[in-house]
């Protein structure tokens, strides 16, 4: 053990409480989450109600349900071309084994690690935004994507967001050199509208998009290998 470092005898939580059952302290009879019983969750919550509560130790009130249903909706399918589905698509394709597409696709991640620094950027954001971009922001293929400003007007819908009002502001000056959302940037002021930090942003982001990385993965699964491109020799670069 090092120096100076005293180490506890097991982690803790406070997401979770147990009662064991008796004479087994390993198999729960009860549990509650955030003082919750796991009982009246089943009773009275919904799974964006109960997501939401492992996040940030709270449930949602109405509007905040209807903002994070909406996201998750908006974003459950982020199409083929998004560099985390199109890995766990590849995988499958290649005959992975089923149970590493989706940690595989949530590792490539695409712009998850962007979601902190985009969540950052705009709790620095000032007033005056002119038309500059930063984290999260930007263009998809050298277009603004149209579908993610869509998703956005529909957020702004469910209730009075600040954050999603400031960067739909910038957005709108970004819009003459069409840039606009990128996927982080929503995930990000979104988090920040619900009571999320920043590492708390990327977990959601990550569960936004895991039911299509699970989806497109498997789908490619059921075709033969050859369903998919074959890369010409002359198409490598050998270093």
């Amino acid at each position: 053990m090092s120096k100076g470092f005293i180490y506890r005898g097991q982690m803790s939580t406070r997401i979770t409480r147990e009662d064991p059952l008796p004479g087994n302290p390993y198999v729960a009879g009860a549990r509650f989450t955030w003082g919750y019983a796991h009982t009246d969750l089943l009773n009275h919550c919904g799974y964006v109600d109960t997501l939401l509560l492992l996040l940030r130790g709270e449930l949602p009130g109405a509007h905040e349900r209807r903002l994070l249903e909406r996201l998750l909706v908006g974003l459950s399918n982020p199409g083929p071309n998004h560099p985390a589905v199109r890995a766990a698509m590849t995988a499958g394709l290649s005959k992975s084994n089923t149970e590493h597409l989706l940690p595989l696709g949530l590792l490539v991640g695409g712009e998850a690690r962007q979601t902190a620094a985009a969540w950052t950027f705009l709790r620095d954001l000032p007033d005056t935004t002119g038309d500059m971009g930063g984290p999260g922001f930007g263009s998809v293929f050298g277009e603004a994507d149209p579908l993610l400003a869509q998703l956005a007007e529909h957020l702004l819908e469910t209730g009075p967001w600040p954050m999603l009002t400031r960067a739909h502001s910038l957005v709108e000056h970004m819009c003459p050199q069409n840039r606009g959302w990128r996927l982080a940037g929503l995930v990000a002021a979104a988090a920040h509208d619900l009571g999320l930090d920043a590492r708390r942003a990327i977990a959601l982001y990550q569960l936004a998009l895991a039911p299509a990385i699970a989806a497109h993965g498997i789908e490619q699964t059921h075709h033969p290998i050859t369903a998919g491109p074959m890369l010409d020799d002359r198409d490598y670069e050998l270093l």
